[in-house]
């Protein structure tokens, strides 16, 4: 099996090292991105099966980002990464495949790839910890 490629865009410069490590050491292909600019850039150039972006990035931030990479190169798969639990509803609308809370491990992120790799309109839960990966089409609450 080849290698999948991926972008990790994220401004932070620990939380992207962190991720490539985790990622290269599943034998990924990884470039690195630390703003919505160099992301794009990068899209075109190193042409990613999957781009994981964090919603606070530089320069656009991470929803802008999504919906420029998903009009552009509709193929790719973005999964958006976030500290925070609240952001489901806007990644969706921006077009993002996928959406995971940072701080998982090495096989919830692998997990997350593989999944919106695999399809693109269910919602799963990545492990028992909490750590939630959703991509593709949410139901509305119709309880609400």
């Amino acid at each position: 099996m080849e290698p999948i490629k991926v972008l990790v865009a994220d401004g932070d410069d620990a939380a992207r090292e962190g991720l490539c490590l985790m990622l290269e050491d599943s034998s990924h292909t990884v470039a690195e991105a630390c703003s919505s600019t160099q992301a794009l850039h990068l899209v075109a150039t190193f042409q990613p099966q999957v781009v994981l972006v964090d919603t606070h990035l530089p320069d656009m931030g991470g929803f802008e980002v999504t919906r420029q990479i998903k009009a552009r190169w509709p193929a790719v798969k973005v999964i958006i990464l976030t500290v925070f639990d609240q952001y489901l509803d806007e990644a969706l609308a921006a077009g993002a495949d996928g959406y995971l809370l940072k701080g998982g491990t090495a096989q919830e992120l692998q997990a997350a790839i593989q999944c919106v790799l695999a399809e693109a309109s269910q919602t799963s839960s990545a492990s028992a910890t909490g750590k939630e990966v959703v991509h593709g089409e949410r139901e509305p609450d119709l309880g609400a």
